[in-house]
């Protein structure tokens, strides 16, 4: 038997979860343009609505350039979204599509590695409308949203750098676009509902 439940805020799950970026195909060069306010991790540096940043490898460095300054990170860097703007969001590459939550770098086989700390109702607006067409019944793609969702939360895997590569290789990540009224229907009205099977998250695929 497998049931559909709501999470309790008691239960030992994380609602954040580690998406790497894969399709981006990152290699050397990253551009982010900021909406709302992030900071880096450390909190020495703030970027304000609307600033667009580039990070480029150099050897075995970040580098991060801010219009005419340029600035060595060493080998990661954090951006994190100011709990002033909840939000707030970043577009990676000229790609349309809205990365929201905090944004992880560091350097994997000599390429740039863009992880993305996004809650997972968040993240759910950048997938279930890349597995099923906003045209599907409400019914459908609440289903989906709850497989989706149980598919995200019983990946998570603290020690490893990522629980979820944004492909096919686990679900289509694409970042929040704006439009999909039913799809986030969906995702509203089920929110935190889980598949579980023997009182554990259940293998949804």
């Amino acid at each position: 038997l497998c049931f559909a439940i709501t999470l309790p805020a008691s239960a030992d799950i994380q609602s954040d979860i580690r998406v790497y970026l894969r399709r981006l195909q990152v290699e050397d060069t990253l551009r982010i343009t900021v909406h709302g306010q992030y900071v880096t991790e450390d909190g020495h540096l703030s970027f304000s609505d609307g600033a667009n940043l580039t990070v480029v490898l150099r050897g075995d460095k970040l580098v991060l350039h801010t219009g005419q300054t340029a600035m060595v990170m060493g080998n990661s860097l954090k951006l994190v979204r100011c709990e002033s703007t909840p939000s707030g969001y970043l577009l990676l590459n000229d790609n349309t599509g809205m990365y929201e939550g905090d944004l992880s770098l560091d350097i994997s086989n000599n390429a740039i590695r863009p992880i993305l700390n996004i809650n997972v109702e968040d993240y759910l607006l950048g997938v279930v409308p890349y597995e099923m067409s906003d045209s599907f019944p409400l019914e459908a793609l609440k289903a989906q949203a709850v497989a989706a969702r149980t598919y995200a939360l019983r990946s998570q895997n603290p020690t490893q750098p990522y629980d979820l590569v944004d492909t096919t290789n686990d679900q289509v990540y694409r970042g929040y676009v704006p439009g999909n009224d039913r799809t986030e229907r969906a995702i509203r009205e089920t929110r935190g509902v889980c598949g579980f099977y023997r009182d554990q998250l259940a293998q949804c695929y």
